[in-house]
């Protein structure tokens, strides 16, 4: 076969979206970004602060502009959806731009990312409704796998790797770093994500949440 005649960088800019961030050179569209943190550090919040910027257009807290979007995707895996209720309202955020990969006939249904029939309920909401912004609160508890088996991550973080790309929007995982003790390392590196090292080698963007 020529050469011509096989797939190349061409073809691939005529499907792809050129590279574009949700925020700048922190959360890229397109991609699966980890956002990671000690257990009781408010991360579910910092995700809600994000939807809140991205909700308004508010600034990002380093001062670069945010796009204002119509709505964000949440997938609550934590069965928090009460907790997330009130805190979208202390926000003063419209609950209805907030919405969940489910019908209105399931809306508290359950996401399990190695489950194939959740799976592919779940991508089918994604590609359907095209959210620019997909949370998904927390990676733990979105699948029932052995989270220290590479086999495992490589599939579920895989999936949500194809997921954005496919669609080209920022999916956001929240997930968490290993204990740390009483006092808490200023340098953390991927290997101290918790789970299987496929966790932050299939993400192309981890930044950790630090107390202050």
């Amino acid at each position: 076969m020529p050469w011509r005649e096989y797939a190349s960088l061409a073809d691939v800019e005529k499907i792809v979206s050129e590279l574009t961030w949700l925020w700048p050179n922190i959360i890229p569209n397109g991609y699966l970004t980890v956002i990671a943190g000690q257990p009781g550090i408010a991360k579910s919040a910092w995700a809600l602060d994000l939807v809140a910027r991205v909700l308004s257009g508010t600034p990002w807290p380093d001062g670069t502009p945010c796009k204002e979007v119509p709505f964000v995707m949440w997938a609550d895996t934590e069965a928090t959806q009460a907790m997330l209720l009130d805190r979208a309202k202390s926000l003063g955020l419209d609950p209805a731009r907030i919405v969940f990969p489910f019908d209105k006939d399931n809306v508290l249904g359950d996401v399990k990312l190695d489950d194939a029939a959740k799976w592919a309920a779940f991508k089918s909401s994604v590609e359907e409704c095209s959210p620019p912004v997909v949370i998904i609160d927390s990676l733990a508890s979105a699948h029932s796998s052995d989270e220290d088996k590479s086999k495992n991550m490589n599939l579920i973080c895989g999936r949500l790797m194809r997921l954005a790309r496919d669609n080209n929007n920022a999916v956001i995982a929240i997930h968490q770093v290993r204990k740390q003790g009483e006092e808490y390392k200023t340098e953390l590196t991927l290997d101290d994500l918790r789970g299987s090292g496929a966790i932050g080698y299939e993400a192309k963007c981890v930044s950790v949440i630090e107390p202050v």
